[in-house]
Protein backbone atom coordinates (compact mmCIF):
# COMPACT_ATOMS: atom_id res chain seq x y z
CA UNK A 1 0.00 0.00 0.00
CA UNK A 2 0.91 3.54 -0.27
CA UNK A 3 1.79 5.80 2.73
CA UNK A 4 0.91 8.50 0.23
CA UNK A 5 -1.49 10.66 2.23
CA UNK A 6 -4.42 11.73 0.37
CA UNK A 7 -4.46 16.08 0.81
CA UNK A 8 -7.22 17.51 2.88
CA UNK A 9 -8.97 20.83 1.97
CA UNK A 10 -6.08 23.09 3.00
CA UNK A 11 -3.30 20.96 2.83
CA UNK A 12 -0.06 20.44 0.71
CA UNK A 13 -0.45 17.94 -1.87
CA UNK A 14 2.21 14.82 -2.20
CA UNK A 15 5.70 14.92 -2.71
CA UNK A 16 6.24 15.77 -6.46
CA UNK A 17 8.38 14.23 -8.79
CA UNK A 18 11.19 15.44 -7.94
CA UNK A 19 11.01 16.05 -4.34
CA UNK A 20 13.30 13.95 -2.04
CA UNK A 21 12.29 10.71 -1.02
CA UNK A 22 10.87 10.28 3.13
CA UNK A 23 13.61 10.21 5.23
CA UNK A 24 13.64 6.85 7.91
CA UNK A 25 11.82 8.53 10.65
CA UNK A 26 9.64 10.83 8.95
CA UNK A 27 6.12 10.56 9.82
CA UNK A 28 5.59 9.42 6.65
CA UNK A 29 8.11 6.15 7.39
CA UNK A 30 5.67 3.60 8.20
CA UNK A 31 7.51 2.15 10.56
CA UNK A 32 8.03 5.44 12.32
CA UNK A 33 6.96 6.17 16.02
CA UNK A 34 7.60 9.80 15.99
CA UNK A 35 9.28 11.98 13.74
CA UNK A 36 10.50 13.99 16.76
CA UNK A 37 11.39 11.52 19.25
CA UNK A 38 15.14 11.42 19.76
CA UNK A 39 17.24 9.16 17.92
CA UNK A 40 17.81 5.12 19.37
CA UNK A 41 20.93 6.07 19.92
CA UNK A 42 20.46 9.26 22.10
CA UNK A 43 20.51 8.41 26.03
CA UNK A 44 17.17 9.40 26.33
CA UNK A 45 15.99 6.79 24.53
CA UNK A 46 14.18 3.53 25.92
CA UNK A 47 14.83 0.44 25.25
CA UNK A 48 12.74 -1.22 22.65
CA UNK A 49 11.52 -4.05 24.78
CA UNK A 50 10.45 -1.46 27.30
CA UNK A 51 8.64 0.02 25.15
CA UNK A 52 6.67 -2.96 24.48
CA UNK A 53 6.40 -4.31 28.17
CA UNK A 54 2.72 -4.29 29.40
CA UNK A 55 1.81 -2.72 32.72
CA UNK A 56 2.32 -4.58 35.68
CA UNK A 57 0.10 -6.96 36.66
CA UNK A 58 -1.96 -5.90 33.99
CA UNK A 59 -3.63 -8.85 31.81
CA UNK A 60 -4.22 -9.35 28.38
CA UNK A 61 -7.53 -8.70 28.60
CA UNK A 62 -7.20 -5.67 30.74
CA UNK A 63 -4.63 -4.21 27.79
CA UNK A 64 -7.58 -4.80 25.31
CA UNK A 65 -10.11 -2.73 27.15
CA UNK A 66 -7.78 -0.21 27.27
CA UNK A 67 -7.33 0.20 23.61
CA UNK A 68 -10.92 -0.48 23.29
CA UNK A 69 -12.26 2.70 25.74
CA UNK A 70 -9.89 5.40 24.34
CA UNK A 71 -11.54 4.64 20.50
CA UNK A 72 -14.37 3.80 22.77
CA UNK A 73 -14.62 7.36 24.16
CA UNK A 74 -13.61 9.25 21.01
CA UNK A 75 -16.29 7.31 18.71
CA UNK A 76 -18.92 7.95 21.36
CA UNK A 77 -17.76 11.88 21.75
CA UNK A 78 -17.91 11.92 17.29
CA UNK A 79 -21.70 11.01 17.59
CA UNK A 80 -22.80 14.45 18.93
CA UNK A 81 -20.31 16.31 16.61
CA UNK A 82 -22.44 15.63 12.72
CA UNK A 83 -24.52 19.06 13.59
CA UNK A 84 -21.93 21.23 13.38
CA UNK A 85 -19.39 19.24 11.02
CA UNK A 86 -19.10 20.45 7.39
CA UNK A 87 -21.76 18.69 4.77
CA UNK A 88 -19.41 17.04 2.72
CA UNK A 89 -18.28 13.06 3.07
CA UNK A 90 -15.69 11.16 1.38
CA UNK A 91 -11.58 10.72 2.20
CA UNK A 92 -9.17 8.24 3.54
CA UNK A 93 -10.88 5.63 6.00
CA UNK A 94 -9.14 4.05 8.53
CA UNK A 95 -9.34 0.22 6.91
CA UNK A 96 -6.63 1.82 4.72
CA UNK A 97 -3.79 1.50 7.51
CA UNK A 98 -5.17 -1.27 8.96
CA UNK A 99 -3.59 -4.87 8.20
CA UNK A 100 -5.60 -7.06 5.61
CA UNK A 101 -4.70 -9.98 8.38
CA UNK A 102 -7.74 -8.12 10.73
CA UNK A 103 -10.50 -10.57 11.85
CA UNK A 104 -12.95 -7.92 12.51
CA UNK A 105 -13.23 -3.94 12.04
CA UNK A 106 -15.33 -1.18 12.94
CA UNK A 107 -15.75 2.37 12.22
CA UNK A 108 -17.23 5.43 13.22
CA UNK A 109 -17.23 9.08 11.05
CA UNK A 110 -17.63 12.10 12.13
CA UNK A 111 -18.23 13.52 8.97
CA UNK A 112 -20.64 11.07 6.89
CA UNK A 113 -22.44 11.80 4.27
CA UNK A 114 -24.61 15.68 4.18
CA UNK A 115 -27.90 13.12 4.19
CA UNK A 116 -26.65 11.18 7.53
CA UNK A 117 -25.44 14.50 9.74
CA UNK A 118 -29.31 16.15 8.94
CA UNK A 119 -31.20 13.33 10.22
CA UNK A 120 -29.23 12.57 13.11
CA UNK A 121 -29.09 16.52 13.82
CA UNK A 122 -32.82 15.98 13.62
CA UNK A 123 -33.53 13.21 15.94
CA UNK A 124 -31.06 14.50 18.56
CA UNK A 125 -33.12 17.24 18.80
CA UNK A 126 -36.17 15.48 19.83
CA UNK A 127 -34.28 14.61 23.62
CA UNK A 128 -35.27 17.18 25.76
CA UNK A 129 -31.88 16.78 27.40
CA UNK A 130 -29.91 17.61 23.63
CA UNK A 131 -32.37 20.96 22.39
CA UNK A 132 -31.01 23.08 23.98
CA UNK A 133 -27.27 22.30 23.85
CA UNK A 134 -27.90 21.56 19.48
CA UNK A 135 -29.87 24.95 19.24
CA UNK A 136 -26.31 26.52 20.57
CA UNK A 137 -24.46 27.01 17.17
CA UNK A 138 -20.81 27.43 18.95
CA UNK A 139 -22.03 24.04 21.13
CA UNK A 140 -19.48 21.23 20.38
CA UNK A 141 -21.01 17.77 21.50
CA UNK A 142 -18.31 16.31 20.35
CA UNK A 143 -16.76 17.83 23.68
CA UNK A 144 -20.11 16.71 25.96
CA UNK A 145 -19.93 13.05 25.20
CA UNK A 146 -16.24 13.23 25.64
CA UNK A 147 -16.02 14.62 28.80
CA UNK A 148 -19.19 12.70 30.10
CA UNK A 149 -17.37 8.81 28.93
CA UNK A 150 -14.51 10.02 30.29
CA UNK A 151 -15.89 11.08 34.02
CA UNK A 152 -15.52 13.45 36.39
CA UNK A 153 -11.72 12.11 37.78
CA UNK A 154 -10.04 12.27 34.48
CA UNK A 155 -8.19 15.55 34.66
CA UNK A 156 -8.58 15.82 29.93
CA UNK A 157 -9.54 19.41 29.15
CA UNK A 158 -11.00 19.08 25.97
CA UNK A 159 -10.28 22.30 24.30
CA UNK A 160 -6.71 22.15 25.49
CA UNK A 161 -5.63 17.92 25.58
CA UNK A 162 -8.22 16.51 22.57
CA UNK A 163 -10.05 19.24 19.63
CA UNK A 164 -6.60 20.16 18.58
CA UNK A 165 -5.19 16.65 17.33
CA UNK A 166 -8.66 14.80 16.53
CA UNK A 167 -9.51 14.26 13.16
CA UNK A 168 -13.04 13.18 11.61
CA UNK A 169 -12.69 9.30 11.72
CA UNK A 170 -11.91 6.48 14.43
CA UNK A 171 -11.53 2.78 13.65
CA UNK A 172 -10.36 -0.48 15.32
CA UNK A 173 -9.42 -3.64 14.09
CA UNK A 174 -9.07 -6.96 15.93
CA UNK A 175 -5.40 -8.68 14.48
CA UNK A 176 -4.96 -12.34 14.04
CA UNK A 177 -1.24 -12.29 14.96
CA UNK A 178 -1.49 -11.74 17.56
CA UNK A 179 -5.19 -11.88 18.67
CA UNK A 180 -5.24 -8.04 19.82
CA UNK A 181 -6.72 -4.81 18.82
CA UNK A 182 -5.53 -1.70 17.21
CA UNK A 183 -7.34 1.65 16.67
CA UNK A 184 -6.40 4.39 14.35
CA UNK A 185 -7.17 7.38 15.49
CA UNK A 186 -7.23 10.35 12.65
CA UNK A 187 -4.97 12.97 13.68
CA UNK A 188 -4.27 16.43 12.74
CA UNK A 189 -1.31 17.00 14.97
CA UNK A 190 0.99 14.29 15.46
CA UNK A 191 2.81 15.58 18.45
CA UNK A 192 -0.56 16.57 20.33
CA UNK A 193 -1.93 13.64 19.54
CA UNK A 194 0.55 11.71 21.10
CA UNK A 195 0.02 13.45 24.26
CA UNK A 196 -3.79 13.72 24.17
CA UNK A 197 -3.56 10.09 23.91
CA UNK A 198 -1.41 8.87 26.51
CA UNK A 199 -3.68 10.89 28.79
CA UNK A 200 -6.77 9.05 27.55
CA UNK A 201 -5.09 5.80 28.23
CA UNK A 202 -3.89 6.96 31.54
CA UNK A 203 -7.47 8.06 32.29
CA UNK A 204 -9.20 4.23 31.04
CA UNK A 205 -6.32 2.76 34.13
CA UNK A 206 -3.29 1.86 32.06
CA UNK A 207 0.19 3.10 32.28
CA UNK A 208 1.34 2.74 28.67
CA UNK A 209 0.20 1.66 25.27
CA UNK A 210 2.13 1.91 21.51
CA UNK A 211 1.55 4.25 19.29
CA UNK A 212 2.73 5.03 15.62
CA UNK A 213 1.36 7.23 12.73
CA UNK A 214 0.76 6.28 9.13
CA UNK A 215 -1.02 8.37 6.77
CA UNK A 216 -2.46 10.52 9.09
CA UNK A 217 -3.72 8.29 11.68
CA UNK A 218 -2.58 7.62 14.80
CA UNK A 219 -2.15 3.38 15.16
CA UNK A 220 -2.53 2.40 19.03
CA UNK A 221 -2.37 -0.73 20.53
CA UNK A 222 -1.62 -2.33 22.99
CA UNK A 223 2.06 -2.60 23.19
CA UNK A 224 4.70 -0.92 20.52
CA UNK A 225 5.92 -3.59 19.26
CA UNK A 226 2.18 -5.01 18.58
CA UNK A 227 1.65 -1.26 16.75
CA UNK A 228 4.92 -1.18 15.10
CA UNK A 229 4.10 -4.56 13.25
CA UNK A 230 0.58 -3.33 12.46
CA UNK A 231 2.08 -0.31 10.81
CA UNK A 232 4.37 -2.52 8.75
CA UNK A 233 1.73 -5.27 7.86
CA UNK A 234 -0.71 -2.56 6.64
CA UNK A 235 2.15 -0.88 4.40
CA UNK A 236 2.38 -3.51 2.58
CA UNK A 237 -1.33 -4.30 2.37
CA UNK A 238 -4.06 -3.16 3.84
CA UNK A 239 -7.32 -4.06 5.16
CA UNK A 240 -8.76 -1.57 2.11
CA UNK A 241 -6.87 -3.92 -0.15
CA UNK A 242 -8.36 -7.21 1.12
CA UNK A 243 -10.77 -7.98 -1.71
CA UNK A 244 -12.75 -9.94 0.88
CA UNK A 245 -13.54 -6.81 2.85
CA UNK A 246 -13.53 -4.30 -0.17
CA UNK A 247 -16.38 -6.77 -1.69
CA UNK A 248 -18.40 -6.84 1.71
CA UNK A 249 -17.94 -3.15 2.02
CA UNK A 250 -19.56 -2.77 -1.50
CA UNK A 251 -22.63 -4.25 -0.60
CA UNK A 252 -23.41 -2.28 2.30
CA UNK A 253 -23.68 0.39 -0.10
CA UNK A 254 -23.79 3.82 2.10
CA UNK A 255 -21.59 3.52 5.23
CA UNK A 256 -23.91 5.93 7.15
CA UNK A 257 -22.79 6.63 10.80
CA UNK A 258 -20.70 3.87 11.36
CA UNK A 259 -19.77 0.18 10.15
CA UNK A 260 -18.42 -2.83 10.59
CA UNK A 261 -16.60 -5.88 9.30
CA UNK A 262 -16.44 -9.32 11.11
CA UNK A 263 -14.56 -12.51 9.43
CA UNK A 264 -16.65 -15.47 12.03
CA UNK A 265 -15.23 -18.07 10.45
CA UNK A 266 -11.67 -17.03 11.07
CA UNK A 267 -12.84 -15.78 14.53
CA UNK A 268 -14.35 -18.69 16.11
CA UNK A 269 -11.77 -20.82 15.03
CA UNK A 270 -8.96 -18.95 16.11
CA UNK A 271 -6.73 -20.60 18.67
CA UNK A 272 -6.44 -17.63 20.70
CA UNK A 273 -10.14 -17.27 20.79
CA UNK A 274 -11.59 -18.87 23.51
CA UNK A 275 -8.62 -18.20 25.65
CA UNK A 276 -9.63 -14.58 25.17
CA UNK A 277 -13.44 -15.31 26.01
CA UNK A 278 -12.21 -16.87 29.50
CA UNK A 279 -10.00 -14.15 30.14
CA UNK A 280 -13.33 -11.78 29.63
CA UNK A 281 -15.38 -14.25 31.56
CA UNK A 282 -13.60 -14.15 34.65
CA UNK A 283 -12.72 -10.20 34.45
CA UNK A 284 -16.78 -10.02 34.41
CA UNK A 285 -17.23 -12.16 36.49
CA UNK A 286 -19.66 -14.20 34.78
CA UNK A 287 -19.14 -17.67 33.13
CA UNK A 288 -20.03 -16.90 29.77
CA UNK A 289 -22.31 -18.67 27.10
CA UNK A 290 -20.17 -21.75 25.35
CA UNK A 291 -20.03 -20.84 21.41
CA UNK A 292 -22.00 -24.11 19.60
CA UNK A 293 -19.34 -25.43 17.48
CA UNK A 294 -22.31 -24.94 14.33
CA UNK A 295 -20.66 -21.06 15.08
CA UNK A 296 -17.05 -21.63 13.55
CA UNK A 297 -19.45 -22.40 10.00
CA UNK A 298 -20.41 -18.86 9.63
CA UNK A 299 -18.92 -16.33 7.29
CA UNK A 300 -18.76 -12.88 6.83
CA UNK A 301 -20.91 -10.54 8.60
CA UNK A 302 -21.22 -6.24 7.67
CA UNK A 303 -23.08 -3.87 9.65
CA UNK A 304 -24.01 -0.43 9.35
CA UNK A 305 -25.62 2.17 11.25
CA UNK A 306 -27.97 4.67 9.26
CA UNK A 307 -30.49 7.57 10.15
CA UNK A 308 -33.61 8.06 8.60
CA UNK A 309 -36.54 10.78 8.89
CA UNK A 310 -37.95 9.21 11.85
CA UNK A 311 -35.59 6.11 13.06
CA UNK A 312 -32.29 4.63 13.65
CA UNK A 313 -31.34 1.37 12.41
CA UNK A 314 -28.59 -0.66 12.55
CA UNK A 315 -28.56 -3.15 9.83
CA UNK A 316 -26.33 -6.23 8.24
CA UNK A 317 -25.99 -9.61 7.22
CA UNK A 318 -24.28 -12.72 8.60
CA UNK A 319 -23.27 -15.37 5.47
CA UNK A 320 -24.41 -18.62 6.65
CA UNK A 321 -26.78 -18.08 9.51
CA UNK A 322 -29.57 -18.95 7.54
CA UNK A 323 -28.14 -22.56 6.80
CA UNK A 324 -26.85 -22.82 10.10
CA UNK A 325 -30.41 -22.20 11.47
CA UNK A 326 -32.05 -24.16 8.63
CA UNK A 327 -33.90 -21.16 7.53
CA UNK A 328 -37.26 -21.25 9.82
CA UNK A 329 -39.79 -18.77 10.23
CA UNK A 330 -42.11 -17.35 13.43
CA UNK A 331 -45.57 -17.29 12.80
CA UNK A 332 -46.39 -13.53 13.50
CA UNK A 333 -49.74 -14.16 12.92
CA UNK A 334 -49.63 -15.61 16.50
CA UNK A 335 -49.04 -12.29 17.98
CA UNK A 336 -51.82 -10.30 18.88
CA UNK A 337 -52.17 -6.83 17.90
CA UNK A 338 -52.40 -5.73 21.71
CA UNK A 339 -48.94 -6.79 22.08
CA UNK A 340 -46.55 -4.20 23.75
CA UNK A 341 -43.31 -6.44 24.29
CA UNK A 342 -42.14 -9.56 21.89
CA UNK A 343 -39.62 -11.70 21.80
CA UNK A 344 -38.79 -15.29 20.06
CA UNK A 345 -36.79 -17.80 17.57
CA UNK A 346 -37.21 -20.12 15.12
CA UNK A 347 -34.76 -22.89 14.35
CA UNK A 348 -34.16 -26.15 13.44
CA UNK A 349 -33.71 -28.93 15.81
CA UNK A 350 -30.15 -29.04 14.62
CA UNK A 351 -29.73 -25.83 15.27
CA UNK A 352 -31.70 -26.13 18.78
CA UNK A 353 -30.21 -29.29 19.80
CA UNK A 354 -26.61 -27.43 19.37
CA UNK A 355 -27.59 -24.65 21.44
CA UNK A 356 -29.05 -26.80 24.36
CA UNK A 357 -25.37 -28.79 24.87
CA UNK A 358 -23.59 -25.21 24.42
CA UNK A 359 -25.94 -23.97 26.95
CA UNK A 360 -25.58 -27.22 29.46
CA UNK A 361 -21.74 -26.52 29.40
CA UNK A 362 -22.02 -22.97 30.49
CA UNK A 363 -23.93 -23.72 33.71
CA UNK A 364 -21.68 -26.89 34.33
CA UNK A 365 -19.00 -23.64 33.87
CA UNK A 366 -21.16 -21.86 36.45
CA UNK A 367 -20.66 -24.32 39.29
CA UNK A 368 -25.07 -25.40 39.04
CA UNK A 369 -24.30 -29.13 39.94
CA UNK A 370 -26.61 -32.02 40.58
CA UNK A 371 -27.35 -30.81 43.95
CA UNK A 372 -28.21 -27.37 42.79
CA UNK A 373 -30.61 -28.78 39.60
CA UNK A 374 -32.46 -30.84 41.92
CA UNK A 375 -33.68 -27.89 44.18
CA UNK A 376 -34.48 -26.24 41.43
CA UNK A 377 -36.75 -29.22 39.88
CA UNK A 378 -38.45 -29.35 43.51
CA UNK A 379 -39.38 -26.07 43.56
CA UNK A 380 -40.39 -25.90 39.62
CA UNK A 381 -41.90 -29.34 38.97
CA UNK A 382 -39.67 -29.45 35.98
CA UNK A 383 -36.14 -30.09 35.45
CA UNK A 384 -33.84 -27.89 34.22
CA UNK A 385 -32.92 -29.76 30.96
CA UNK A 386 -36.92 -29.53 30.76
CA UNK A 387 -37.11 -25.97 31.03
CA UNK A 388 -34.28 -25.82 28.41
CA UNK A 389 -36.38 -27.50 26.30
CA UNK A 390 -39.40 -25.53 26.59
CA UNK A 391 -37.15 -22.25 26.15
CA UNK A 392 -35.83 -24.01 23.11
CA UNK A 393 -38.71 -24.95 21.36
CA UNK A 394 -39.12 -22.07 18.66
CA UNK A 395 -39.88 -20.37 22.11
CA UNK A 396 -42.64 -16.62 21.36
CA UNK A 397 -43.03 -14.77 24.30
CA UNK A 398 -45.65 -11.63 24.23
CA UNK A 399 -46.82 -9.36 26.67
CA UNK A 400 -50.12 -7.18 25.75
CA UNK A 401 -51.32 -3.90 26.43
CA UNK A 402 -54.37 -5.19 28.86
CA UNK A 403 -53.43 -4.33 32.64
CA UNK A 404 -50.95 -2.07 32.40
CA UNK A 405 -52.13 1.01 33.61
CA UNK A 406 -53.22 -1.08 36.74
CA UNK A 407 -49.96 -2.46 37.03
CA UNK A 408 -49.08 -0.41 40.27
CA UNK A 409 -52.40 -1.49 41.60
CA UNK A 410 -51.56 -5.04 41.92
CA UNK A 411 -52.21 -5.98 45.15
CA UNK A 412 -51.43 -9.79 45.23
CA UNK A 413 -51.19 -13.37 42.98
CA UNK A 414 -54.79 -12.96 42.41
CA UNK A 415 -53.95 -9.85 40.04
CA UNK A 416 -51.67 -11.93 37.93
CA UNK A 417 -54.68 -12.61 35.83
CA UNK A 418 -55.53 -9.00 34.88
CA UNK A 419 -51.99 -8.94 32.56
CA UNK A 420 -51.48 -10.52 29.28
CA UNK A 421 -48.42 -12.83 29.36
CA UNK A 422 -47.91 -15.94 27.04
CA UNK A 423 -45.17 -17.92 26.30
CA UNK A 424 -45.40 -20.34 23.33
CA UNK A 425 -43.48 -23.03 22.24
CA UNK A 426 -43.20 -25.38 19.22
CA UNK A 427 -42.67 -29.03 18.32
CA UNK A 428 -43.55 -31.95 19.59
CA UNK A 429 -46.75 -31.07 21.40
CA UNK A 430 -47.12 -33.83 24.15
CA UNK A 431 -44.12 -33.28 25.37
CA UNK A 432 -44.10 -29.89 25.68
CA UNK A 433 -47.91 -29.87 27.34
CA UNK A 434 -46.51 -31.94 29.84
CA UNK A 435 -43.47 -29.69 30.50
CA UNK A 436 -46.09 -26.69 30.85
CA UNK A 437 -48.79 -28.41 32.56
CA UNK A 438 -46.23 -29.27 35.56
CA UNK A 439 -45.33 -25.63 35.77
CA UNK A 440 -48.73 -24.54 35.92
CA UNK A 441 -49.17 -26.89 38.83
CA UNK A 442 -46.04 -25.13 40.56
CA UNK A 443 -47.22 -21.69 39.87
CA UNK A 444 -50.62 -22.73 41.14
CA UNK A 445 -49.40 -24.61 44.54
CA UNK A 446 -46.43 -22.12 45.49
CA UNK A 447 -47.18 -18.87 44.37
CA UNK A 448 -50.89 -19.12 44.23
CA UNK A 449 -51.21 -17.59 40.16
CA UNK A 450 -53.48 -19.09 38.50
CA UNK A 451 -51.94 -20.05 34.55
CA UNK A 452 -53.56 -20.92 31.66
CA UNK A 453 -52.32 -24.20 28.83
CA UNK A 454 -53.74 -23.94 25.54
CA UNK A 455 -52.86 -26.13 22.34
CA UNK A 456 -51.77 -23.41 19.90
CA UNK A 457 -50.84 -24.65 15.91
CA UNK A 458 -47.65 -26.24 16.16
CA UNK A 459 -47.30 -26.40 20.12
CA UNK A 460 -48.20 -25.53 23.29
CA UNK A 461 -49.03 -22.10 25.44
CA UNK A 462 -48.73 -20.88 28.78
CA UNK A 463 -50.45 -17.50 29.89
CA UNK A 464 -51.39 -15.74 32.45
CA UNK A 465 -54.91 -15.38 30.44
CA UNK A 466 -57.33 -16.11 28.31
CA UNK A 467 -56.97 -13.05 26.74
CA UNK A 468 -53.37 -13.53 25.94
CA UNK A 469 -53.72 -16.30 23.58
CA UNK A 470 -55.90 -13.78 21.62
CA UNK A 471 -54.49 -13.59 17.87
CA UNK A 472 -56.47 -10.72 16.85
CA UNK A 473 -55.26 -8.91 13.26
CA UNK A 474 -52.01 -9.84 14.26
CA UNK A 475 -49.03 -7.52 15.26
CA UNK A 476 -47.59 -7.75 11.92
CA UNK A 477 -49.74 -5.78 10.38
CA UNK A 478 -49.34 -3.00 12.81
CA UNK A 479 -47.88 0.42 11.43
CA UNK A 480 -45.42 0.56 14.72
CA UNK A 481 -44.50 -2.40 14.46
CA UNK A 482 -43.81 -2.66 10.39
CA UNK A 483 -41.79 0.92 11.55
CA UNK A 484 -39.02 -1.02 13.64
CA UNK A 485 -39.22 -4.53 11.68
CA UNK A 486 -38.81 -4.37 7.72
CA UNK A 487 -38.80 -8.12 7.21
CA UNK A 488 -41.97 -10.01 5.90
CA UNK A 489 -40.50 -13.52 7.49
CA UNK A 490 -39.01 -13.32 10.70
CA UNK A 491 -36.42 -15.93 12.21
CA UNK A 492 -35.89 -13.85 15.06
CA UNK A 493 -37.40 -11.27 17.39
CA UNK A 494 -37.60 -8.80 20.04
CA UNK A 495 -40.01 -5.99 20.06
CA UNK A 496 -40.77 -3.21 22.77
CA UNK A 497 -43.60 -0.69 21.80
CA UNK A 498 -42.75 2.68 24.00
CA UNK A 499 -46.17 4.32 23.13
CA UNK A 500 -48.22 1.40 24.45
CA UNK A 501 -45.50 1.20 27.39
CA UNK A 502 -45.91 4.55 28.48
CA UNK A 503 -47.95 3.43 31.91
CA UNK A 504 -44.88 1.57 33.01
CA UNK A 505 -43.21 4.06 31.89
CA UNK A 506 -44.48 6.24 34.03
CA UNK A 507 -44.78 4.12 36.56
CA UNK A 508 -40.84 3.16 37.40
CA UNK A 509 -39.87 6.52 36.16
CA UNK A 510 -42.53 8.34 38.95
CA UNK A 511 -40.21 11.48 40.60
CA UNK A 512 -37.97 11.63 37.73
CA UNK A 513 -39.33 13.81 35.35
CA UNK A 514 -36.17 14.26 33.14
CA UNK A 515 -36.38 10.33 32.23
CA UNK A 516 -39.70 9.84 31.49
CA UNK A 517 -39.49 13.21 28.58
CA UNK A 518 -36.61 12.11 27.23
CA UNK A 519 -38.32 8.24 26.81
CA UNK A 520 -41.39 10.04 25.20
CA UNK A 521 -40.18 10.48 21.91
CA UNK A 522 -39.78 7.08 21.62
CA UNK A 523 -42.45 5.14 18.99
CA UNK A 524 -41.10 1.44 19.20
CA UNK A 525 -37.55 -0.60 19.47
CA UNK A 526 -37.43 -3.90 16.98
CA UNK A 527 -34.02 -6.55 16.65
CA UNK A 528 -35.20 -8.97 13.93
CA UNK A 529 -33.55 -11.33 11.68
CA UNK A 530 -34.66 -12.99 8.65
CA UNK A 531 -32.42 -15.51 6.82
CA UNK A 532 -28.67 -13.86 6.54
CA UNK A 533 -30.04 -10.44 7.37
CA UNK A 534 -30.28 -9.31 10.57
CA UNK A 535 -31.68 -5.35 11.68
CA UNK A 536 -31.99 -3.49 15.26
CA UNK A 537 -34.07 -0.23 14.43
CA UNK A 538 -35.79 2.07 16.81
CA UNK A 539 -38.30 4.51 15.85
CA UNK A 540 -39.26 8.11 17.03
CA UNK A 541 -42.69 9.68 16.93
CA UNK A 542 -43.37 11.79 14.31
Amino acid sequence: MSDEKIPGPGEPGPETAGSAPSEPGSSTDPVAHDASSPAPDEASAPAPEDASAPAAGGSRTRRYIAIGAVAGVLCVGGIGAYAFATLSGGGEQPHDVLPASALAYGRVDLDPSAGQKIEILRLLQKFPDLQDKIGDENADLRQLFIENALGEDCDVDFAADVEPWLGQRVGVALLSEPLEPVAAIQVDDEDAARTGIAQLTECSGEDESGIAFLDGYAIVGPTQESVDAAVAAAAEESLGEKAEFTEALESIGDQGVASGWVDYGALLSHPEFEELIAEGAELSGQPGLAMPEMAAELGVATVVVRAEASAIEVRGSIEGAAEISGGESLDAAQIPDTTVVAGGAAASEEYWDAYRSSFTDSLAAAGIDEATAAQFEGMLGVSVDELTTLLTSDPLFTVGERGLTDLGGMTGPESVGNLDVALRAHGDQAELRDIVERLATAAAMFGGVELTVEDVEGGVALATSDTALEAGSGLAASETFRSVVPFDTISSLGYVDFDKLQPVIELFAEGDEAAAENLEPLRAFGVSASGDEFSARLSFDE
